[in-house]
């Protein structure tokens, strides 16, 4: 064990620590790397809130992008220490916590990094981006991706959501009190969750726009009698396919940030 020296909660240092985290994401994925396993991933969730009786259920389709790895498991700011100028990470062992929550099928390399920005509640919020700009610098480029990250498929903030509960299931084995991060962070959950189903009206618009093109065509085409389409036709489903294109954006950049 090497004694060091805590990291100070800066941004410069915090970023540090990410690249860290990050780093050690990049030699985790040549030893291993598994296909997503959302079904496994989503099982631990219904366990966790089954376990902690919360009133909140959470589901993830994740991305392909998303694959498991070796991960910290036990990742925090607090495991990070600086020695000889430059930051290790330690506590990366097993005990009673990952006895009472064994893993059943490898965890993401986001889940750890959603281990950092549970780890952080209620220290100045834009540590959380300043963690996430050192680790995508250094972390497999497809484990970071738009899809990897998109709140709508998963991304970091389900991870966020597994730690707070496995948070409030340690606090209720030890019979401690609840942490009020955890109370205020699970009481936001639907507040999340109904931002995101209004943004499906955007994508759900979109479809629409996208799936009216090819119908139209079909028409022209194979329908006895149809009238050629005119140059004004043409126009309105390339506009279409424009309004398609932005309402599709709109709905990716509507989801919450990955920090």
């Amino acid at each position: 064990k090497e004694d060091g020296k805590a990291i100070p909660m800066n941004a410069d240092s915090i970023r540090e620590a990410g690249a860290a985290l990050g780093s050690f994401h990049a030699k985790s994925a040549p030893a291993l790397l598994t296909p997503n396993d959302e079904r496994s991933w989503n099982n631990r969730n219904a366990m966790l809130e089954r376990r902690t009786r919360s009133a909140t259920v959470w589901r993830g389709p994740h991305s392909a992008d998303t694959q498991g790895t070796i991960t910290h498991r036990n990742f925090s700011h607090s495991v990070c220490t600086i020695v000889d100028g430059s930051i290790r990470i330690g506590g990366c062992f097993g005990g009673v916590r990952d006895a009472l929550l064994p893993e059943n099928s490898p965890f993401p390399a986001i889940r750890d990094v959603g281990a950092a920005y549970a780890s952080m509640l209620g220290k100045d919020p834009d540590l959380r981006k300043s963690f996430y700009e050192g680790w995508i610098s250094t972390a497999p480029a497809h484990w970071h991706s738009s899809k990897a990250v998109d709140t709508h498929r998963g991304g970091v903030m389900i991870w966020e959501y597994e730690q707070i509960l496995q948070h409030r299931l340690f606090n209720q084995a030890w019979g401690r009190s609840e942490p009020e991060y955890v109370t205020r962070w699970l009481a936001g959950v639907s507040g999340i969750q109904n931002g995101m189903y209004q943004a499906r009206i955007l994508a759900v618009a979109g479809l629409i726009c996208f799936a009216i093109i090819p119908t139209a065509a079909l028409y022209w085409i194979f329908y006895p009698g149809s009238p050629s389409p005119t140059i004004s036709d043409i126009g309105a489903m390339g506009a279409l396919g424009a309004c398609g294109y932005v309402l599709r954006k709109m709905y990716r950049a509507s989801a919450p940030n990955p920090w």
